[in-house]
């Protein structure tokens, strides 16, 4: 048994309607989540500007803070290592001292 052959135009008239209805349904498939983009994005933009601001200012407070306490933590350090040296120089003095009373 042979398949009857179809010839010209009238043939592809029902692959050209599938053809057509595919891509049409392509295309939407690609410009929906755009169209949702295109609309949603400046309500987002309006919610997420000032959400991403307050993260900013929180993160430069954080910033200020944790530099202030380094400074108070670093002068703290000196402090103790200026007593420590004076305590060792006086010890020293008074070890030399002694040293000079026994000779």
């Amino acid at each position: 048994m042979s398949m009857p052959r179809v010839s010209g135009l009238s043939g592809m008239a029902g692959q050209s309607g599938l053809s057509s209805g595919l891509a049409s349904g392509a295309g939407s498939a690609v410009a929906a989540p755009y169209l949702i983009g295109v609309v949603t994005a400046p309500l987002l933009v309006g919610v997420l500007k000032p959400l991403v601001r307050g993260i900013v200012k929180t993160t430069v407070t954080i910033g200020l803070q944790t530099r202030k306490l380094a400074a108070e933590a670093r002068e703290e350090f000196q402090d103790i290592t200026a007593e420590a040296s004076a305590e060792m120089a006086s010890r020293a003095a008074m070890t030399a001292e002694v040293a000079n009373k026994k000779t």
